[in-house]
């Protein structure tokens, strides 16, 4: 505490580098006293919308996955909302699996609530998805819906891994090859069968109707196969939500 209210001793090397490694504790700290008493001093200067760097999310969840090595690359995109941070999406390895890794943003305020119950329309939409992706996998492995490798929806950073996709979404793939060379027929139609085929199987297996069918939401990959994406709007036929947001499986599938 001394050291934070102290300007000029912050501005020594030797004094910066411990709140450096202070602060990449202290913001992801499970302790709500530690967390009160240090992080308005950490983040003194930002409001409660400041987004923490992307580079913090990731060195925490890799320090999270220490057994199971897991490695963050680089950042594929970044889904911002107009009004509240949402996820950032990267690129990275789990257990010598190419994986794609999605980290929901945590904010100033986020670090300092306890146990809100309002949640942020990003975080309903995480944890839906978690939840939704973590039924499918345990039902029936079917090659039009992504592969859960990982999630965690009680402790900050929540995030969500699962395997990676060559070729992104569609709508990325349908616009790089307007710019380099145009798909083939026989690979446009290969990936519509895939896309009727996951949606077959969720309607008839599993009598759920997906809700959000567009080409942000298909993922391809490997041999231009299509996978279903944005889950978390899956609802059951009968107008009936396909879960009710809460984790019934392991949600620390991480640990």
């Amino acid at each position: 505490m001394n050291l934070l209210k102290n300007d000029k001793a912050q501005k020594r090397p030797e004094c910066r580098a411990i709140l450096d490694r202070l602060s990449k504790r202290v913001l992801f700290c499970q302790d709500s006293l530690i967390k009160k008493l240090l992080v308005p001093h950490l983040l003194n200067n930002q409001n409660a919308q400041y987004t923490l760097p992307a580079e913090l999310h990731i060195e925490h969840l890799t320090s999270c996955y220490r057994t199971q090595t897991l490695e963050v690359n680089s950042i594929i995109a970044s889904e911002a909302g107009r009004e509240e941070p949402s996820c950032f999406v990267n690129r990275g390895m789990l257990k010598g699996q190419k994986a794609a890794v999605k980290i929901l943003a945590v904010t100033k305020q986020v670090i300092l609530e306890e146990n809100t119950t309002v949640q942020s329309k990003a975080k309903k939409r995480l944890i839906a998805e978690a939840y939704n992706l973590c039924q499918l996998n345990s039902l029936n492995q079917h090659p039009n819906i992504p592969v859960l490798l990982a999630y965690n929806t009680t402790t900050v950073p929540y995030h969500i891994i699962t395997h990676y996709e060559k070729y992104g979404n569609l709508l990325q793939l349908v616009r790089t090859s307007r710019e380099v060379q145009a798909l083939p027929s026989s690979v446009i139609y290969k990936m519509f069968i895939g896309i009727i085929e996951g949606l077959l199987y969720l309607h008839q297996k599993l009598h759920l109707v997906h809700r959000a069918v567009m080409a942000e939401n298909i993922l391809v990959g490997d041999g231009y196969t299509s996978k279903l994406s944005g889950l978390h709007s899956l609802e059951m036929l009968q107008n009936r939500h396909y879960g009710d947001g809460k984790i019934n499986c392991n949600e620390n599938n991480h640990m």
